[in-house]
This record gives structure tokens, C-alpha cells and sequence, in this order.
């Protein structure tokens, strides 16, 4: 206005003094005053509207791997974050639920022999397992019976055949 020259405000790129100020496009941003160009958002961060100061970082369930970014995306079910710029796929041997949780391991007695699932899947009746984070079942040996997919080695005083029987106490007079 009256002729006078002004500085080009924060969120904005002016050009020149003929060109009128330009907003910064979301994605881009300019903290200062004067500025000829606006700067793209790092991988990780993000400038959801027009005429930015700065770039957001990406919540603790998103994350941005471009930089010029207008938003973030989710992590997915099956991943997990590894920092603002990466989603993780869950390695086999455990699950995961997404957005800001870790995987989690498969409990005793259940496996997951994808990676990238969901869900853990319980042993089969005969079969299970004696470790957390499991990507199989095994067939319960001799000597040991299963209890809720867990493999259990057989008490004093009872014979166990494996696979899906239980451990049966020895007769009286008997022992095992």
C-alpha cells in the first residue's frame, strides 16, 4: 500500500516485488519473512494446508517416507512404526493390531508362520509348542502330554503317550 515495499509474511514466497506473495502449497512451508521459494516437508513430517510455518511430525500411529507431504498415512494392521518415515511388517511368530502398537509375540501353545498377520493361531489339539514367539507347532513327543497347546513333560507317577492323549496316572503298583 502508498507505494511502499513490504517483506513477504511467513508462509509465503514472493518472487519479486512486480509478482505478489505466494502462499506456500500444502506440503511446503517458510518460517521466514521475505522468502523466495517455500521448502518441502521432510520424510516424517507434513504441512496439511496452504501458506505453512512449519511442518507437523507424523503422530505416533502414522508415518511419511516422501517428503512434500500434505498428511501422513496409518500404520496397518500386521505392521508396526519403526520412526516417522517407516511401517514395519510383523515378522512371523507374532501379530500386530497397527497404528502406535508393536507386534507382539505368539504365546506358548499358539504360532503364526506368516509375517504380516493379525492374529496368532492356536496349536491344534496333539501339537504345541514351549516358546513365545513361535512359527509352528511340533507334535507332543512321548514322555510329555499338551495342555492348552503347551507341551508338558509328564509328572512322577503317570505315562504319557504324546500327540493328543493325556497323561494317565500309573496303576496302582506301577510306576513310571
Amino acid at each position: 500500500p502508498n507505494g511502499e515495499t513490504q517483506k513477504c509474511k511467513e508462509g509465503f514466497a514472493c518472487i519479486g516485488s512486480a509478482s505478489p506473495p505466494r502462499p506456500c502449497d500444502s506440503g511446503t512451508y517458510a518460517t521466514t519473512p521475505g522468502s523466495i521459494s517455500c521448502i518441502d516437508c521432510a520424510p516424517g513430517k507434513y504441512a496439511a494446508f496452504n501458506a505453512s510455518v512449519e511442518c507437523t511430525e507424523c503422530s505416533d500411529d502414522a508415518y511419511q517416507q516422501h517428503s512434500n507431504a500434505s498428511s501422513c498415512k496409518n500404520v496397518k494392521a500386521g505392521y508396526y512404526r519403526s520412526g516417522p518415515t517407516t511401517q514395519v511388517m510383523c515378522p512371523a511368530g507374532k501379530s500386530g493390531s497397527g497404528g502406535s502398537a508393536s507386534c507382539k509375540d505368539c504365546q506358548k501353545g499358539w504360532f503364526q508362520e506368516l509375517p504380516g498377520d493379525i492374529t496368532c493361531r492356536e496349536c491344534p489339539i496333539g501339537w504345541g509348542n514351549i516358546a513365545n514367539g513361535s512359527t509352528s507347532c511340533n507334535a507332543v513327543p512321548p514322555g510329555s502330554y499338551s495342555k492348552f497347546g503347551n507341551i508338558l513333560e509328564c509328572q512322577v507317577g503317570h505315562f504319557c503317550k504324546g500327540k493328543a492323549n493325556n497323561q494317565t496316572a500309573c496303576e496302582a503298583g506301577r510306576y513310571a
